[in-house]
C-alpha cells in the first residue's frame, strides 16, 4: 500500500509542476564493451553490452549513455526515431569513476 501511495504522490507532483509523466519515471541506461545484456544497465558496473538491446529498453523520457572509446555494432538497423529520448556518451576516469 505504501508503494502505491508513493507512486500516486510522485505522479501528482509531476502533474502539478508540469512535467510529463514519462519524465517523472524516466530511467538512465549505460552501455559498455565489457557489459552484459543480462545486467540491469542502470550503472557503469551493470551496463548493457549491446546498443540494440539497450535501445529496445528505452521509453519516452529515458536516457542512454555509451562509454566513450567503445566499439559498437552498426546502428543502421535500429529505429533511431524516438520521442523524448536522450542518447549520449560517458567517460570513466583512471580511478574508475563515471
Amino acid at each position: 500500500m505504501l508503494q502505491r501511495v508513493t507512486v500516486i504522490r510522485a505522479l501528482l507532483v509531476c502533474l502539478f509542476v508540469g512535467f510529463p509523466a514519462a519524465a517523472c519515471f524516466a530511467e538512465t541506461y549505460y552501455v559498455r564493451n565489457g557489459g552484459s545484456d543480462g545486467s540491469s544497465g542502470k550503472s557503469h558496473d551493470s551496463a548493457f553490452r549491446s546498443v540494440s538491446f539497450a535501445f529496445d529498453m528505452l521509453r519516452d523520457g529515458d536516457s542512454l549513455y555509451l562509454q566513450s572509446g567503445g566499439t559498437w555494432e552498426p546502428l543502421a538497423s535500429l529505429s533511431l526515431i524516438r520521442d523524448d529520448v536522450t542518447v549520449g556518451a560517458y567517460h570513466v576516469n583512471s580511478a574508475g569513476a563515471v
